[in-house]
């Protein structure tokens, strides 16, 4: 059966299949009265019911634009107004019944792996277990409580006229809780990929995984569905808000929910960005030989800029260095002599304790593209010289730029915890003694 869009629709769901009003469609199931599966080319997936109208001879699209265009002109006001009160109504069925799906399945997580697996301390650790989960009973104690909520917000007798905004609204703070999930995501992929060797693991979670009749997936697979959750929301709440008129009790509150979804969203994804780079500062600096001070991460989270200048002494003997330019301080290191690949820690300024100056010209020669970096402190100075001068502008304004700006470069969630790597460093440093 063939069926022209009337509407534009934009997929939500992966199986779900985009329109644009005119799109020529062939229907392939009509047993459901909401949602149609259906083909375009070689396309399949779920459309809305509402978005199309049955033809029964061959269209090409220009046909169904100009049909299409041609039945929404002769819709009245009171059946336009019909037609979006019923898509309205699909979208928030979609929305719950995504929203009780996704709790079922955070449901056996919980109960059908990760309780089974605590009943096995042979095979798992607590700090095992914890590695895989993270704090997946805690995202799961909060879904069912907001599912509870958004399913009072329900009108069931017309469910058009829902408001659910103000649900999300109500909610919007506990959704950080999901920075914490998505941090966790390359502890746990790394544990998983530990245990993927073990027929004993493996077997142990298909067990599990039948016993809940899930579908055939492993179980990261499983896990990272909150991290896709948290990105759909966004998409879900766009799609229900194009859908509410302007006079409707739920336009506003849907408008700030989709605003305040999207920014949760944006800093869950920047939290977990911020994660990956103390990972990596940590990396970082395991491979600097004679570290002095507190870990880098201490009071960095991020590196900003680098590169090799000339240090020049005040007799104007000149040696390369390489600084690094974090959010916080500002670290010089040397490379070693026998090993050029090797870094060697000398020095570190705070970044709102230094000064940039153009240098002075006294006794010394100055180079070109060279400038000054004084210590209010530590009444210490340093001239440096870059090899161009577009390299002299970029670390002038990146330097200048963090001291005007850096409080604010980063989202307030909590910088995740990074104690295995500080340990094994200190480690290092005690047997180096």
């Amino acid at each position: 059966v063939l069926a022209i869009a009337l509407w534009d629709h934009n997929a939500v769901e992966s199986e779900e299949l985009s329109l644009q009003s005119g799109d020529v469609v062939h229907i392939l199931d009509l047993s459901d009265p909401n949602w149609w599966w259906a083909a375009r080319g070689q396309t399949y997936g779920w459309l809305p019911a509402s978005y199309v109208q049955l033809c029964e001879q061959p269209f090409h699209r220009q046909q169904g634009l100009a049909q299409g265009q041609k039945f929404a002109r002769t819709l009245t006001p009171a059946g336009i107004a019909t037609l979006q009160h019923s898509v309205r109504a699909n979208v928030i069925n979609e929305l719950v019944t995504a929203e009780r799906d996704y709790v079922k399945l955070l449901s056996d997580l919980v109960d059908g792996y990760l309780k089974p697996m605590k009943s096995r301390p042979d095979l798992f650790s607590h700090q095992r277990i914890q590695s895989i989960f993270g704090n997946l009973e805690a995202l799961y104690q909060f879904q069912k409580s907001f599912l509870v909520d958004l399913e009072h917000s329900l009108n069931w007798n017309a469910l058009e006229d829902s408001v659910v905004g103000g649900c999300f609204l109500q909610h919007i703070q506990e959704f950080a809780i999901y920075a914490t999930y998505c941090n966790n995501q390359d502890r746990a992929a790394a544990e998983m990929q530990l245990l993927c060797d073990d027929m004993r693991y493996l077997r142990f979670f298909e067990a599990c995984r039948l016993l809940r009749r899930m579908i055939r997936l492993p179980l990261e697979a499983f896990l990272l569905s909150p991290v896709q959750k948290i990105c759909k929301y966004p998409l879900q709440l766009a799609e229900l808000l194009k859908h509410t008129p302007d006079e409707h009790p739920d336009r506003r509150l849907v408008s700030l929910a989709l605003d305040s979804m999207r920014s949760v969203a944006y800093l869950v994804n920047e939290s977990k960005r911020r994660a990956e780079m103390q990972q990596y500062l940590i990396h970082w600096q395991s491979g600097v030989d004679h570290w002095m001070g507190s870990d880098i991460t201490t009071f960095n989270s991020r590196l900003v800029h680098q590169g090799e200048l000339f240090k020049i002494s005040s007799n104007g003997w000149t040696r390369e260095v390489t600084l690094f330019l974090f959010d916080k301080e500002l670290v010089i290191c040397k490379k070693e002599l026998i090993k050029r690949s090797s870094l060697v820690y000398k020095d570190r300024l705070t970044v709102e304790d230094i000064e940039v100056l153009e240098p002075l010209m006294a006794a010394v020669d100055v180079r070109p593209h060279s400038f000054q970096l004084r210590s209010f402190s530590r009444a210490k100075a340093y001239l440096l010289a870059c090899r161009s001068a577009q390299d002299k502008n970029q670390w002038v304004s990146a330097i200048q730029h963090l001291q005007q700006h850096h409080s604010s470069d980063w989202p307030i969630f909590p910088a995740p915890t990074m104690n295995f790597g500080r340990q094994k460093m200190s480690s290092k440093r005690s047997k180096g003694k």
